[in-house]
Formats: structure tokens, sequence, C-alpha cells
């Protein structure tokens, strides 16, 4: 089947996407940065209450199960790409599903991991490590939420117009789906890397490493 467009056609109109979306990609980097900031100097703050904790703070097993979680999550994603760039729709719309299912189950382990500290009378107010640490798992969370809700809205004409090769056409055509893939990947690989960051001063917090 021929695409609708001709190739200078789909560079002219790919030019047009770029130039429009460049703005949004600045946006996405301004508040990546921000946000960035932000968790260092909590978590930095973290370090330092923690050296005024009675006990040390308990670990969750759940963390690393978060981990291995949001890193498949971030993987399908970046497979995802490359199956929009050879137009396999099957691939392409399973590894969108894929990604959203895992930051799905991602932010359920987080809510279990509350739930063990809790069980282990750790609560928001206990010490000040223990608020440190619900702080910041709760700040992810948020910027999680967006990032899944995001997600939940591409994925919807993902699966919608890939289910056959007349949709799938138009939809792989368009320049605008692959930067809004791009913007939710660059967004879901820095939301990984800030829970790895995470992952790593809670182990300093905790004694394990």
């Amino acid at each position: 089947m021929k695409r609708p467009e001709t190739r200078e056609q789909n560079r002219i109109y790919g030019q047009h996407v770029h130039e429009r979306y460049l703005p949004y990609r600045l946006i996405l980097s301004f508040a990546m940065l921000g946000i960035a900031m932000l968790f260092i100097v909590l978590m930095l703050a973290f370090l330092f209450s923690r050296n005024e904790a009675a006990e040390p703070v308990p670990f969750p097993k759940l963390f690393l199960l978060s981990t291995l979680l949001l890193g498949g999550s971030s993987l399908a994603i970046q497979k995802a790409r490359k199956a929009f760039m050879a137009e396999e729709r099957t691939r392409y719309a399973r590894l969108v599903t894929v990604t959203l299912l895992l930051g799905l189950a991602f932010m359920a382990s987080q809510i279990g991991a509350w739930y063990v500290l809790q069980h282990h009378g750790i609560f928001v107010n206990t010490f000040a490590a223990a608020s440190y640490l619900y702080l910041l798992t709760g700040l992810h969370a948020v910027h999680m939420t967006a990032g899944v809700a995001i997600l939940l809205l591409f994925a919807w004409p993902a699966w919608r117009y890939t289910r056959n090769e007349g949709t799938a056409l138009y939809y792989f055509s368009d320049p605008a789906r692959l930067l809004h893939l791009d913007l939710i990947r660059i967004y879901w690989h820095f939301l990984a890397a800030i829970w790895g960051l995470l992952l790593l001063f809670f182990l300093l917090g905790s004694g394990l490493l």
C-alpha cells in the first residue's frame, strides 16, 4: 500500500511539526532540570536528617521490585520507538501497553512499600528521616502519576489506529506522533533515572551501602 503523501511532502510536514514542537521540548527540559534540582536538595536533606535518627529507616524490599518494574517500563518504551520507526504496528501497540502496565505496577509496588513501612511503625511523622522518605517517594509518585496519565492519553490512539494496515499507515506517517512519543520517552527515562538516585540514597540512609 502506497503512502498518501510523497517523501518530499512528508519531509516538509515533518520539519513544520518539528519547529512547532520545539518549544515543548524546551519546556520539558527546563521542567526536568527543576524537578531534578528539587530531588537533589531533598536527598541531601534526607542524608543530613538520617544522622539524627535514633533507629535506622527500614528498607522495604519492594523498592528493589519497583526498580525492576520501572527499569523494564523504560526499556519497553525505548523499544516502542524502534517499533514505531519500523512501522511494526502489532509490536508497537504491545510495547506501549507493556510500558503502561509496568508503570502502573511500579506505582502499586510503591503503595505496597508504604504499607510495609507503616507495618513496622514508620509513619510520615515518626522522625525526620522517615518524613523525607515519604516525601521523596511521594513526590516521585506524583510525577509518575502525571506520566502515566499522559501515556494513557497517548496509548489510546496507538491502540485505536494500529489495529489495521489502513489506519496504521496514517498513524505512522504523522511526524507529530513520533514527537509525542519522544517527549514521553524522555520523561519516562528521566523518572527512571530519578528513581535510581532515590534508591541509592535510600540504601545509603539505611546503612545497606
